[in-house]
């Protein structure tokens, strides 16, 4: 993480001696704050789909850990995070502002449950804000939140289709759209691709339930070609929506609950139809694919946050200059701060392709 290393060297110049230390205990202070920030800021991935289409069961493979209810009912009206921690876990926040922090125990799934199945929490009468579950299993990364949310078209439930189109997809790096291979491409499908096209995210598209599909009746198609088939017209439906960058939008098809059954169960009792199963559920590309979106993602984050510490160190400088105008010698930290702030505008420059024109066009943009 540039912005990390280049705020630790700053660090070190700012508080080289102690005079410097004291001079520049605000400047300390502020990237403190914000090297806290960025190390817990985490890139976001938000998941959507419809009802019915696997999403919890999938969450529950990138888990390892079978936390999520399956069953086929709209979960309660919040969204719930998931990322990779050292101890299995669920935080509960409430809308009032506290929050209950469940440890690891055999009931975990059962009290997740209380708060996230709408059989329990109905029309969300436990007052629940949102929910944050923790796995050392999780199969994204450490530096990854997983933000799951309630189901698209679920007749009555209009306020949680609201909840995912507004509150999640404006908050998220990257979005993964979840259906099955055996949904057809209708306008409900292409309403949310145009929707998604709004926050301008990179896209994965998962066409779940790839162990249901069967040879036509007609014997003339294999099950592979129905797959194929069926990935074609989510292209045509990607061609036909607003999405810009057309050609970095990802289809996968997968089996989520071939996944979530060896993903979720010790290694040491597998069996051989469960490891074949695995193997052709396909999920393995699935994360690749994910992960590589991540990455592509990963250097636009970076770049922002590294024009952020440019900005402060030119006005360091000027501080510099103002205070050191009136004095003959020149002080050699200011070399180091011209020196510092040379680098980072050749990383704009070289690494994340930003001109210093481009540069000045965006800093009074910049928090």
């Amino acid at each position: 993480m540039k912005e990390i290393t280049l705020t630790n060297e700053i660090k070190k110049i700012l508080s080289y001696t102690e005079q410097r230390k004291q001079r520049y205990t605000s400047d300390l202070n502020w990237l403190n704050t914000w090297e806290n920030l960025w190390k817990s800021d985490r890139i976001r991935v938000g998941v959507v789909g419809v009802t019915s289409s696997g999403k919890s069961t999938l969450i529950n493979a990138l888990l390892g850990d079978n936390l999520l209810s399956v069953a086929v009912r709209p979960s309660s009206s919040q969204l719930v995070s998931c990322s990779s921690a050292k101890e299995r876990s669920a935080t509960v926040y409430f809308l009032n502002g506290d929050k209950k922090i469940i440890g690891d125990t055999a009931q975990l799934k059962d009290l997740i449950m209380q708060y996230s199945d709408e059989n329990y929490n109905q029309r969300n009468k436990k007052q629940v804000a949102q929910l944050e579950l923790s796995t050392p299993n999780f199969d994204l990364g450490e530096d990854v939140l997983l933000v799951d949310s309630p189901g698209l078209d679920a007749t009555g439930y209009e306020a949680h289709e609201k909840l995912t189109l507004e509150t999640l997809l404006p908050t998220v790096d990257i979005v993964v759209f979840v259906t099955t291979v055996k949904s057809e491409v209708d306008r409900k499908m292409k309403q949310t691709l145009d929707t998604i096209a709004k926050y301008n995210c990179p896209v994965m598209i998962v066409q779940n339930m790839l162990d249901a599909v069967r040879p036509s009746v007609d014997g003339r198609k294999s099950a592979a070609d129905v797959a194929k088939e069926r990935m074609n017209r989510v292209f045509l439906a990607v061609e036909q929506s607003g999405i810009k960058n057309k050609n970095e939008v990802r289809i996968s098809q997968i089996s989520a609950i071939n996944a979530m059954h060896y993903r979720c169960k010790s290694k040491t009792w597998h069996s051989e139809e469960e490891k074949n199963n695995f193997k052709s559920s396909q999920y393995e590309e699935f994360v690749k694919g994910v992960k590589e979106l991540i990455e592509a993602k990963r250097p636009e984050i970076e770049k922002q946050r590294v024009i952020t510490i440019l900005k402060h160190i030119e006005e360091l400088i000027k501080q510099e200059d103002e205070r050191t105008k009136n004095i003959n010698a020149n002080l050699p930290f200011d070399d180091y701060l011209a020196s510092i702030s040379g680098k980072i505008e050749k990383d704009l420059s070289k690494t994340y392709k930003v001109s210093i024109k481009e540069y000045g066009e965006k800093r009074d943009c910049i928090n």
